[in-house]
């Protein structure tokens, strides 16, 4: 029974049939075999003839029913209700639903344009930032160079001292309050007031004596009416050529030097003769006169740590001799005892 087909087979195949006749069993015989076994192959329809042979035909086949599987009813599922999108700009920026995709790109854009603004903002701090650096290093520059002329002020020229002056204050407004700035231009106008009123009490002695100096120079005493051209070379290299009277003394040109400069630490040389020349710190109230300054004459500004090494030995003092120039020999060698013939 184990080879009888459960199904509902009605007609033998044809090539598997043909094997069996091939095989010596009859045709009837193979075709029921083979319906009983379905068709499955020759080996069983075989056994099934075998099997019928010694034991007797078997009954006809059950036909066993197949169940049919019935659709399952799904239940219906349950209305949504989709809420209705406001009109208006309040509902313009909400999204209709997941696949809008008009409303995604909007949205999209939106992000870029605020990272873009974000990324404007922090250039913008970064430019103001790099402006300050740039302003307080421009400042600090300024600072150190104004720091020494405030404690030069009292000596110069009071032309000079007022351009400086009018600088920083320029600076001032350009760059902003400063209150080390402001103060040093502070200091510096104050020096240049007192320099302005120091100049016009020395005008008033100078316009009284005036009337009583003209009639002297008038009869010609003295020389008094003699001009005295200056040529100064100044320690950083310039050259400054000024006029004075011969009865001046040498004080009121080193006076004018220090103005200049805006340091009084240095000595006058005289360089009129460049083989000759000689320090003029001991002469500052000689005339220019009787220094031989007259018509005119060279000096040098040297300034005070400079100095020229001293050519004359102070009282109680003596200078070794220098050592002699070393011989050579015939050779190129050193000669004397010492060296080497």
């Amino acid at each position: 029974q184990q080879w009888r087909c459960t199904g509902s087979v009605t007609q033998a195949d044809d090539t598997l049939l043909a094997a069996m006749m091939s095989m010596g069993f009859p045709e009837e015989e193979a075709r029921d075999a083979l319906i009983k076994t379905g068709n499955r192959n020759v080996q069983n329809a075989i056994d099934l003839v075998m099997a019928q042979r010694e034991n007797g035909p078997l009954p006809p086949p059950v036909a066993v029913p197949v169940p049919v599987q019935q659709p399952v009813q799904q239940p219906p599922a349950p209305a949504v209700e989709v809420p209705a999108v406001p009109s208006g700009e309040a509902g313009a920026d909400k999204l209709k639903s997941s696949y809008d995709t008009d409303g995604r790109a909007q949205h999209a854009l939106k992000e870029q344009e605020e990272l873009a603004k974000q990324v404007r903002k922090e250039q913008a701090a970064k430019k103001v930032a790099a402006n300050k650096i740039k302003l307080q290093l421009e400042q600090d520059k300024m600072i150190r160079r104004m720091k020494p002329m405030v404690r030069k002020a009292p000596t110069m020229d009071p032309k000079a001292l007022g351009e400086i002056v009018t600088e920083v204050r320029e600076f001032l407004k350009t760059s902003g309050p400063n209150d080390e700035l402001s103060t040093i231009a502070g200091d510096l106008s104050a020096a240049l007031a007192a320099l302005q009123s120091g100049e016009a009490g020395a005008a008033q002695p100078a316009a009284a004596a005036a009337p009583a100096a003209a009639p002297a120079a008038a009869q010609g005493g003295g020389a008094g009416g003699v001009d005295c051209m200056l040529r100064v070379r100044m320690d950083d290299g310039s050259q400054v050529t000024e006029k004075f009277r011969s009865e001046q003394t040498l004080q009121e040109v080193h006076d004018w030097v220090a103005q200049r400069r805006g340091d009084p630490s240095f000595s006058l040389l005289d360089t009129t003769i460049p083989s000759q020349r000689r320090d003029l710190t001991s002469e500052l109230s000689s005339s220019l006169a009787a220094l031989g300054f007259v018509p005119n004459a060279s000096l040098t500004v040297q300034a005070a740590d400079k100095k020229d090494m001293v050519s004359v030995a102070p009282e109680g003092a003596t200078f070794h001799p220098a050592r002699p120039p070393m011989q050579f020999g015939p050779r190129g060698g050193l000669g004397g005892r010492g060296g080497m013939g």
